[in-house]
């Protein structure tokens, strides 16, 4: 019972499925939440330090449920973001809506999306990582798959990664050389990766 607690990971979604019904203020939810409330309770809520034991973590690593729980992550994601898609078009939208409602989707598609799918990108199972990969795709990202499996991985910590943050370089310094970077990269390595093969570009 106690595990039903990982449901949590759905909150944000939930939120933001608020905002895209009731509009108005409530658009601002999702970040509102994400940002300004679950980082207060993290100051509010003990913090714990316990890990599980071999057996509890063997069993868990076992139990259906937790899979299950990443792949329920696939119709939520698109489900929010169609049906918001069919608000923002058949509904008068303000602006400040609008901006709402962006900021909202697009903290789903990464802490639903990116988040996930990294998670199911490193299973070794095919349909695993098809529906990583298809988490990837709302949010433009599916070069993350190619270039975290293949090049971060390899490379982590030197400075041939380009996820890995230079000495004293800003968070926003990095941010440009981390996507910019892992986008190219995703590129140098599948063009080696099909040509190892004797394919073609296409």
């Amino acid at each position: 019972m106690k595990d039903l607690k990982y449901l949590a990971a759905y909150c944000i979604p939930l939120t933001a499925l608020i905002g895209v019904m009731f509009r108005g203020p409530w658009v601002f939810l999702t970040p509102v939440f994400g940002f300004v409330i679950i980082p207060l309770l993290e100051l509010i809520f003990p913090v714990s330090n316990e890990n599980l034991s071999s057996d509890e973590a063997e069993d868990k690593s076992k139990d259906r449920l937790f899979d299950w729980l990443l792949y329920l992550n696939l119709p939520v994601v698109y489900g929010i973001l169609f049906y918001t898609l069919f608000v923002v078009v058949n509904f008068n939208i303000e602006g400040y809506e609008f901006i709402g409602l962006a900021l909202s989707i697009g903290t789903v598609l990464g802490v639903n999306g990116i988040n996930v799918g990294h998670e199911l990108g490193h299973r070794l199972s095919s349909p695993e990582r098809f529906l990583g990969k298809a988490l990837f795709v709302p949010a433009f990202y599916m070069h993350f798959f190619i270039e975290h499996n293949f090049g971060h991985h390899l490379n982590a910590a030197t400075i041939e990664d380009p996820a890995t943050a230079r000495y004293n370089q800003s968070v926003y310094s990095f941010w440009f050389t981390s996507i910019f970077g892992q986008y190219t990269s995703a590129w140098k390595i599948q063009l080696n990766l099909l040509k190892k093969e004797g394919r073609n570009f296409f």
